[in-house]
């Protein structure tokens, strides 16, 4: 199918006078679907492994394009989201949607960062200072959402009692 593709079955085992992986011995015996059967002709440490291979040119313009429409799709529903909360008072007081509001923009800020960064052209600098604000602002969100889900515990637990 169309990951047989852009991915790559191997079977490899590792050698410590190379400190890396090599092929050299092994082969696949069986392949079915996610299954694999690997045979080597020496016993060491062994490991079946799939590699990703670059897109196909042809799928590359596809994939940006839909990449770019869908982190913008998800940049716009956030946005759609805080701006329905914000509104509304009652609401906006409640410490689970002010969390949910700093999870929100967390990951609106992250969908931001991820589309600026895709657009350089391995500027390195600048690069650097992008990877290293899209993974702050991912991990930020996974902050946000393990604070969300212990209010909801606890508050959960305080409404069962």
């Amino acid at each position: 199918g169309a990951l047989a593709e852009v991915a790559r079955t191997e079977c490899s085992w590792y050698n410590p006078d190379l400190e890396s992986w090599s092929t050299s011995g092994c082969y696949i015996t069986r392949q079915t679907g996610a299954d694999m059967v690997c045979q080597c002709n020496h016993l060491t440490s062994f490991a079946a492994f799939t590699s990703l291979s670059e897109v196909p040119v042809k799928h590359q313009r596809a994939q940006s394009t839909l990449s770019t429409l869908l982190f913008i799709t998800s940049i716009i529903l956030c946005l759609i989201t805080m701006a329905l909360y914000l509104p509304i008072r009652t609401l906006r007081s409640k410490p689970i949607i002010k969390i949910e509001m700093m999870e929100l923009l967390s990951l609106v800020l992250a969908n931001i960062t991820f589309l600026l960064l895709s657009r350089l052209h391995h500027q390195s600098q600048l690069c650097e200072g992008m990877v290293f604000a899209v993974h702050y602002f991912y991990l930020v969100t996974m902050a946000w959402s393990l604070i969300a889900a212990i209010t909801f515990y606890t508050t959960a637990s305080r409404t069962l009692r």
